[in-house]
């Protein structure tokens, strides 16, 4: 902000001395500022756009929705915050594009700044294969919350392990937790971490994975021939 309110100060002094040095030379000050109004209202017209622009960077400077740094999403696009702008904020994108916003338009778009979590959901899922026993399935749901329980970077009361029915095609596992961590690559890692965990508690009380449903149904119908 400080650049900014130093140019339109400078811009202001000089301005009045202007004013000041035209009158003292005799000339008609109020002709020249009637014409230098008519004229910058036809300048203000022109740039409106701009204008609004300027006032939405000092808007965005005094809210801080985000800062430089930050990985946001606004309107579907996500990225990396590179530059704030007067005028425009540019977003660096996973693809490594570079997308340039109207500050005008983000004052009103939903922003969504993903790097103020502290926490993110991960969820994991998997299917049993339909013959898989109820004492089982039990035990092994038991075991998935004893790794959240143990884990260090689990929201501890964030976790839940359950079954759910998935007729003939077996019994859907879900586990779900909150990780302790705001960064991408760190909770891909955990995630990945706990899911090869939980799918060696399956192993170790000898179920199985059920078939993909086309294969099941296939397998039926060769049964019944």
């Amino acid at each position: 902000m400080m650049p900014v309110l130093r140019n339109t100060v400078k811009f202001l002094v000089a301005a009045i001395g202007m004013v000041f040095l035209i009158q003292a030379l005799g000339y008609p000050v109020s002709g020249i500022i009637t014409g230098l109004g008519i004229g910058g209202l036809a300048v203000a017209l022109a740039a409106q756009d701009t204008l609004a622009s300027v006032f939405a960077s000092i808007t965005i400077f005094l809210d801080r929705p985000f800062m430089v740094g930050s990985f946001v999403e606004a309107s579907g696009v996500q990225g990396t915050v590179e530059d704030i702008g007067l005028r425009s904020t540019r977003l660096r994108t996973a693809e490594r594009t570079l997308v340039t916003i109207p500050n005008r338009k983000l004052v009103d778009m939903t922003i969504d700044n993903l790097s103020g979590r502290t926490l993110r959901r991960a969820v994991i899922t998997f299917r049993l294969d339909p013959a898989s026993g109820s004492g089982k399935v039990a035990l092994l749901l038991e075991d998935l919350r004893g790794i959240a329980l143990a884990h260090p970077r689990i929201e501890q009361g964030s976790f839940s392990a359950h079954a759910l029915p998935a007729g003939v095609f077996g019994i859907d596992i879900e586990f779900f937790f909150y990780l302790t961590t705001g960064d991408y690559l760190e909770w891909l890692s955990l995630r990945s971490e706990v899911f090869l965990a939980a799918l060696g508690l399956v192993e170790v009380h000898g179920l199985k994975l059920a078939p993909p449903p086309g294969r099941a149904l296939q397998g039926q119908v060769t049964g019944q021939g």
